[in-house]
């Protein structure tokens, strides 16, 4: 985890200090749960929080993009089981957890414009606190997100995320799944999207 957390560290200085890079905070809601495959008792979904750091770097063009990141995230579960050991019926869960996402995506329309995405991609996660018992330090999953980038830089998404492992802790499995809705600002949005007209304007036949 800390060798990942570098690795994106240090290529994220390089492109940044080059200017092919745009770098950006990112927070918004998320919606999570932890489900379990038993009859003996139910999980539900629960709200937290997801806020971060991505960067933007276009390959090779203005349409496919690699997006890493290093977020935050605030999940969680409410169990309902009355008759296992839950006395008073359900009891909320919350997982603290360091993600580090990493998503291709499409962009439509042009540089500088307001444009629609949308892209897959993987993230690996470190549950760094958690109050539940069964729920074990890792997870790692592959998820979904589309939006729109506004020409001023600001964006919206929503992401859909799964995991695909399913850690057993104490005879317990878990799958984790995730939806969120977040906002977020290209800090160098204009000189990249100046930068990138130019090169098209080079390209063109006089």
């Amino acid at each position: 985890m800390k060798k990942l957390l570098l690795i994106t560290s240090l290529l994220a200085t390089a492109f940044v200090g080059s200017g092919q890079i745009k770098v950006a905070p990112e927070a918004g809601l998320n919606f999570s749960n932890y489900s379990v495959p038993t009859k003996s008792y139910s999980a539900t979904s629960v709200f937290g929080v997801r806020l971060g750091l991505i960067a933007d770097l276009a390959l090779g063009g203005d349409k496919c993009y690699l997006q890493p990141g290093v977020l935050y995230v605030r999940n969680g579960t409410a169990v309902n089981a009355p008759n296992y050991f839950i006395s008073q019926g359900s009891i909320t869960y919350r997982v603290h957890t360091i993600e580090v996402p990493l998503n291709f995506l499409y962009k439509f329309g042009q540089p500088g414009k307001n444009r629609l995405f949308a892209g897959a991609g993987v993230y690996l996660g470190m549950n760094v606190k958690s109050d539940a018992f069964y729920i074990t330090n890792y997870d790692m999953g592959g998820g979904v997100n589309a939006g729109c980038e506004f020409k001023r830089g600001l964006f919206i998404r929503a992401t859909a995320q799964s995991g695909v492992l399913k850690p057993k802790s104490l005879g317990i499995t878990t799958t984790s799944s995730n939806l969120a809705m977040t906002l977020g600002y290209f800090f160098n949005y204009n000189r990249t999207s100046r930068r990138s007209g130019r090169s098209r304007g080079n390209l063109m036949p006089e």
